[in-house]
Parts: C-alpha cells; structure tokens; sequence
C-alpha cells in the first residue's frame, strides 16, 4: 500500500499551547514507540482528515517535522474530537520500525453482490493481522459474488495479502448472507375495497 505524508512540528506542551495551535489550524499530537522518549508535535489539521478520510487511520504515515526533527513512520493510534463540532482536538502517533512486525486493525471489505434477495451480515467488521508496516492491507476484501442466503464466510476461507497474518481463529465467522426483509404492507393500503361504496352511500343517505 501507499505510505501517507503528513507535515508537522515539534512543539511546546502545555494546554495554552494547544488551544493556540488549534486555533491556527493546527493539531497537537505525541509520537511514542519503537523504544524512543514521546515526543509532542504539532500537525496540519487539513492533511490530518484528509487522510483519514483516506483510510490513514490504518495506514503507514511519514510524518515529516520540519526545522530538521527529522521523518518517522507512523501509525495513527488515536484521535480525539470534539463532542459537539467533531472537530480533531489531539491525535496520537505510534512509531514504528520498518523492519519489525506490528499488530494492527484493518476493515472487512465485501465485493460483489449475492444472490437474489440476499443482503451482507458483516459479522467482523475489523480484524487483527500481523505483518511489516509496509505490508498493512487497506483492507482485507471478501467476494460475496454469487453466495447463497445462509452462505457464510470464515477466517480460514479470507484471501489475505502475502507477509499477512491474520489473528483470528480461523473457524470464526467473518460475514454471513441474509434474506432481505420483505417490507410490511401499511394497512391502509390492505383495507378491503368493498367499504369505499358502503361509505359512499350512507353519506346520501344523510344528505337525504
């Protein structure tokens, strides 16, 4: 998969500071992992959703720090919003060794369409694999093409990119197909035909 970059600084703590940074667009973080003091930076709050946006959250991102702090590969660990707003008020980074292997989380991906009136019950909608940085899938994608109502899809049945370990067992249920709910018919509309002309008569009857 591609590696994400993301501009950003070293800064100051203190929440004086992130109040200030926020207001000027940007969002402070901290860089921790890979045996190495948590360092707090600050990043471009633009770049930062767009990524997300673009699957960053369980994507290889370089964080480039400006003034020569240097470059890091990072995992987004965790991203703190505001409640009302939604907008990013912190984001944690973990960092990363490229030749070691890490645990992470990526999305259930179905393709295709099953038969009939069949509808996807995605059962895992995340899962935990294993495997170089460089390796981590977007997202592990499942064929529902042509499966049956009652057809069910197991870990063991996922085709997952070569260097991926998947960390589940492998007789655990990923997706299953379902019948669609056939919509309920509204009662107005199943209310016999015959009583519209006995209404209509005893309406004459009256104005008679």
């Amino acid at each position: 998969m591609g590696t994400g970059v993301l501009t950003g600084t070293v800064r100051q703590a203190g929440k004086g500071e992130a109040k200030r940074l926020r207001r000027s667009g940007q969002v402070p973080g901290i860089v921790y992992g890979a045996g190495r003091t948590p360092v707090p930076v600050a990043v471009n709050g633009r770049e930062l959703e767009r990524l997300l946006q673009a699957g960053g959250a369980h994507s290889l991102i370089e964080l480039q720090l400006a003034d020569g702090a240097g470059r890091e590969q990072v995992l987004i660990k965790d991203v703190q919003r505001h409640p009302v707003t939604g907008a990013i008020q912190h984001v944690d980074f973990h960092a990363v060794a490229l030749d070691q292997e890490i645990q992470v989380t990526v999305p259930v991906e179905p393709i295709g369409h099953p038969k009939e009136d069949g509808i996807v019950n995605l059962v895992l909608r995340e899962l935990d694999i294993e495997c170089l940085p460089a390796n981590i899938p977007e997202s592990v994608q499942v064929d529902v093409s042509g499966l049956d109502v009652g057809a069910a899809v197991l870990v063991k049945d996922l085709a997952v990119p070569a260097g991926v370990r998947v960390r589940h067992d492998p007789e655990e249920v990923v997706l299953n197909v379902i019948r669609a709910r056939a919509e309920a018919v509204p009662e107005a509309e199943a209310a016999p035909e015959e009583a519209a002309p006995a209404e209509a008569g005893a309406g004459r009857g009256e104005e008679e």
